[in-house]
């Protein structure tokens, strides 16, 4: 996403100037800001950022709104996470009542 700075295109705005007003950009912070600013790479820098905040903001949205969702599936799932133990322990009863019986028949059928 981060391509190496194209530098020959930076200092060609350099190169249109004259020696007083490159003085003036090396003297002056605000001038020298402004310059940086005004690079076409800047730019296209400043508008990337402005599309990915716009983008983030609009993801970020989003996800609030799903908020009600997640929480109606979250409750639903511990629901059903409580219902599934219910019903293992259920299930193990039942194996241990029905071993339990099994073992009974079988000493029956020795007795016999």
């Amino acid at each position: 996403m981060y391509a190496q700075p194209d530098y020959p295109a930076a200092l060609a705005s350099l190169q249109g100037m004259t020696s007083d007003q490159l003085k003036e950009v090396l003297n002056s912070e605000d001038k020298f800001e402004e310059f940086i600013k005004e690079l076409p790479q800047m730019k296209a820098l400043y508008g990337e950022k402005e599309m990915l905040l716009a983008s983030n903001k609009s993801l970020a949205e989003y996800n609030l709104s799903q908020e009600p969702v997640m929480r109606e599936c979250k409750a639903s799932l511990v629901e059903k996470y409580g219902t599934a133990g219910k019903l293992a322990e259920e299930v193990k009863t039942l194996q241990a009542e029905l071993e339990s019986s099994s073992g009974q028949v079988r000493a029956e059928i020795r007795v016999l």
